[in-house]
């Protein structure tokens, strides 16, 4: 097994980054991100096998976290009476019981505007690509 040098892998996800918000995922190239990192393609393959690992590595813990949030309000949804469930978008505690969801979800991803950009397809041609991606991560 190789040696992997300190600060490499940062630096690929960093340049990685820029790499597919400049050019989205189809123009990106593995290449210029190792270069533009310090370090050679054969890292970023060592590292995570391929570009779309490159990018999985990128937004997965993002697509995770939003995902573990939407499935913890849906379980609390879902524990509520029928009856509570028919009635709650049409009287006063929706906006209560559900703002703070609302708003903590477009903040989270607001705080990682970059991330979301990718995952909705943000390169031309990319859209396409982005939903396979997503779909695997989920």
């Amino acid at each position: 097994m190789a040696n992997r040098i300190e600060g490499v892998t940062e630096k690929l996800l960093e340049q990685a980054m820029k790499e597919f918000l400049d050019k989205g995922y189809t123009g990106a190239s593995l290449r210029t991100i190792a270069e533009n990192a310090g370090t050679t393609p054969r890292s970023v393959y060592t590292r995570y096998g391929d570009k779309e690992g490159l990018f999985a590595a990128l937004v997965s813990e993002c697509a995770d976290t939003l995902k573990d949030m939407f499935i913890s309000y849906m379980k609390d949804y879902d524990e509520k009476p029928v009856d509570e469930q028919k009635n709650l978008f049409h009287d006063d505690k929706f906006d209560e019981e559900y703002k703070d969801y609302i708003y903590s979800i477009i903040d989270y991803i607001y705080e990682n505007f970059n991330i979301f950009k990718l995952l909705i397809g943000y390169g031309k041609g990319d859209v396409g690509f982005s939903f396979a991606v997503i779909k695997k991560l989920l």
